[in-house]
């Protein structure tokens, strides 16, 4: 069997940087930042100690948004629904107003009675769908002249 023994490295501090702050760190400085280092494993811990009521609470607040957004969905759902009918009244609406807003109907009916029957003939046109109907006397005085407009 051989004899083997593990060899130290020449330099053992060769692999080690020459400025390695540590080292040459002031010992007043070392203990400031060892101070630090325990405020900030202090703080580490104190956020871990309290991590799961955190954790609660935001659970918590999440079942809360989760409820306002079906809460708000119902609610645009209904908004949706009423936008769409009002939409349609506003069509049918619109589609009214322009029947309306169309020139009347230049279409009229003039017509000389004899016999005293004027008044008969502006009943029969009013019954005829005939708007505007009137009766005009003669230069006698008597009803004469019937005339009347068709509804457009």
């Amino acid at each position: 069997m051989s004899d083997i023994t593990p060899r130290e490295p020449k330099d053992v501090h060769a692999h080690h940087d020459q400025s390695d702050p540590f080292e040459r760190a002031a010992p007043e400085e070392l203990s400031r930042q060892r101070d630090l280092l325990r405020d900030e494993v202090h703080e580490l811990r104190e956020q871990l100690r309290h991590s799961p009521t955190r954790a609660r609470e935001l659970e918590n607040r999440v079942l809360q948004l989760q409820t306002s957004l079906a809460t708000l969905s119902t609610q645009n759902e209904r908004l949706v629904r009423t936008l769409k009918e009002a939409r349609e009244q506003i069509v049918t609406l619109k589609s009214e107003v322009d029947r309306l807003a169309q020139p009347p109907s230049a279409y009229g009916l003039i017509l000389e009675s004899y016999d005293e029957r004027a008044r008969a003939v502006a009943d029969l046109l009013s019954r005829s769908g005939f708007i505007d109907v009137a009766v005009t006397r003669d230069l006698a005085g008597r009803d004469r002249v019937v005339e009347g407009r068709l509804r457009g």
